[in-house]
């Protein structure tokens, strides 16, 4: 695979990661509930939208990179988002991630790693 391939997938990954994070955190501030996820407070909170610009900028990411890969190939590196998106909320949010799920994690990084490398 390309240098500029991986970059793309990296970028993406890293991008939707932190848009997670900013959307989990919007979410929190604005106190979003199901009866207001339309209001205009969804529209005005800066993570709510950081998260959508930054969803955006990972689906451009991942476009280029699969202009340039197989899809078969590329879409199982997606995986490594789990680990940077538990390691975001355990930095950002404070949130307890189990050893189970820790484990679970590390099965994700071992399959990420026999498809980066095939």
């Amino acid at each position: 695979m390309q240098l500029s391939t991986i970059s793309f997938v990296v970028a993406s990954i890293i991008l939707s990661s932190f848009g997670q994070l900013c959307l989990k955190i919007g979410v929190l501030d604005s106190g979003l509930s199901l009866n207001t996820l339309l209001s205009m407070r969804t529209l005005t909170d800066k993570y709510l939208l950081a998260g959508v610009i930054l969803y955006g900028a990972a689906a451009v990411s991942w476009l280029l990179a699969l202009t340039k890969a197989e899809l078969s190939v590329v879409y199982p590196l997606l995986g490594a988002s789990y680990i940077i998106t538990s390691l975001l909320a355990v930095f950002f949010l404070h949130e307890t991630v189990t050893v189970t799920r820790w484990a679970g994690i590390a099965l994700v990084v071992v399959g990420v790693i026999l498809i980066g490398r095939s």
